[in-house]
């Protein structure tokens, strides 16, 4: 018996001995080349949706992660899960994605140039400023912002920081303690 095409047989409607006619399917052979990731777009979200776009997909079952094409959108959102289905495609050339698979898929909405930003984890709450800490020798020193768009990992900063300064841009908030306990102790 030979298939239309090469692939991984997935399931099998026979058994050894059985007589089966010219029309019936009696194996189901799918090309995991590439798969389809389905995804629900809610209503809000639709409009930074776009065929065509390149989104990220990320499987924390496999660790992994890969870039597809949004090739489709619905047209129709359901009533109630509030969403449209969308697919797209990825390329699967060793057969690590597994249809079933659940996976998160990363769109970038608007890629934006900023002169500075700073790491998010850097930035802490300090008085009633939102600071980074600004290293001179062996001290740092909360440096106020004045900040404006986030993609949730850098900020950008408008004002208060110039390029080249250095900063804590991890453990911050380790920083930060430690210059409440030299104040703490300083207050009488």
């Amino acid at each position: 018996i030979r298939a239309p095409l090469a692939g991984t047989v997935v399931e099998r409607d026979v058994t050894v001995g059985e007589s089966v006619t010219a029309e019936q399917s009696i194996f189901t052979v799918a090309d995991f080349s590439s798969v389809w990731v389905e995804l629900s777009v809610y209503a809000r979200d639709l409009g930074a949706v776009r065929i065509g776009q390149v989104a990220t997909v990320v499987s924390s079952d496999l660790g992994t992660e890969a870039t597809g094409t949004i090739n489709y959108i619905g047209r129709l959102v359901g009533e109630e899960t509030r969403s449209a289905p969308a697919r797209l495609v990825l390329r699967n050339p060793t057969g690590e994605w597994r249809p079933g698979l659940f996976v998160t898929v990363r769109l970038i909405r608007e890629e934006v140039e900023v002169p500075l930003a700073v790491s998010t984890e850097a930035i802490q709450a300090f008085r009633d400023w939102q600071v980074v800490f600004v290293n001179y020798g062996d001290w740092f020193e909360a440096r106020p912002l004045e900040l404006g768009r986030t993609d949730g990992q850098w900020v950008e900063v408008r004002s208060g920081l110039k390029a080249g300064d250095r900063y804590a841009a991890r453990n911050s908030f380790a920083v930060k303690a430690e210059i409440g306990k030299l104040g703490a102790t300083h207050d009488h």
